[in-house]
């Protein structure tokens, strides 16, 4: 592994000069732009996205460095060649799933954090505060730049290695997608739940769920990121009529389907063809009779 400390030698690797990274260094403010999203429970899921200069850094520390990194075959978000779909396809058809979601993920990853990320590949002392100060904003770790998912796969390398390592002692499965973290096996895994909460917590973050986690029976819903995972890969029936919702209101105006909507529709058919494939059909017939007919 290469080690580069200085920012001169980090200047070089991104192809720009140190008075470039001093003065996008000195005017971060002026290159976010701060967004609000309403979340689906309630409150609100803040964005900082980057435009300008600092975009243009941060492509380049994505390219030539995030993008080298190499990640645990348990992660699944933001990699490519993987997805929620396939994330979810770890834990259908079990017997229980356990699924621990950190609460306000990005926002709990502290500079620190990140520039271990930094340090641990290869970049440090001045050349890992620096990469640092152009990743990270707020005293966290934003959700908006193209470097934040990497950053966040790699952040909390304890965390995933104690939960890889249980799940491997007591044979069941584990993975993470951003902070959705499952664990899916045979009814035993009920008396880990605590044990697997108590992981995270000790690693600095808070489960959503609670002190246990949510444990999912299989003669329960099992859902994960959207999915239900009970006997076969599924779209939650709520998910599917919103699709089909949003798909309907934008032909009875005229409007051929977003790249939005068209990603959904790809999403759930590849999710369950079957499924996805009576959507667009029910789809059709909604916009040519104007009857509710529900995705089943």
């Amino acid at each position: 592994m290469k080690i580069i400390s200085t920012k001169a030698g980090l200047a070089a690797l991104l192809e720009v000069t140190p008075g470039d990274i001093d003065n996008v260094i000195a005017r971060l403010p002026k290159f976010y732009t701060k967004k609000t999203e309403p979340k689906p429970n309630g409150g609100q899921r803040v964005f900082y996205v980057p435009h300008g200069r600092l975009r243009a850094f941060q492509d380049k520390i994505k390219t030539h460095i995030l993008d080298k990194a190499r990640f645990a075959a348990y992660l699944y978000g933001g990699i490519k060649r993987k997805s929620a779909i396939k994330n979810a396809r770890n834990h259908s058809g079990k017997e229980a799933v356990l699924a621990l979601d950190i609460k306000s993920f990005f926002p709990s990853i502290r500079p620190e954090r990140v520039l271990a990320v930094f340090e641990r590949l290869g970049y440090i002392g001045e050349a890992g505060r620096i990469l640092t100060r152009l990743t990270t904003y707020e005293y966290q770790l934003p959700q908006g730049p193209p470097t934040s998912p990497a950053i966040a796969n790699l952040a909390v390398p304890r965390l995933d290695a104690r939960l890889s390592g249980l799940a491997r002692s007591q044979g069941l499965s584990h993975t993470r997608f951003v902070d959705d973290m499952t664990l899916s096996g045979s009814r035993r895994l009920a008396k880990f739940s605590r044990l697997a909460a108590r992981i995270v917590e000790e690693d600095g973050f808070k489960v959503k769920q609670g002190p246990r986690g949510q444990l999912m029976p299989q003669d329960r819903r099992q859902s994960i990121t959207g999915l239900s995972v009970n006997f076969k890969l599924n779209v939650a029936r709520h998910k599917r009529n919103e699709v089909l919702a949003d798909s309907v209101r934008r032909l009875r105006e005229g409007l051929r389907l977003d790249d939005s909507t068209q990603g959904k529709l790809a999403w759930l058919n590849s999710a369950n063809p079957k499924v996805g494939t009576r959507l667009i059909k029910a789809a059709k017939q909604l916009r040519d009779t104007g009857k509710k007919v529900e995705a089943s």
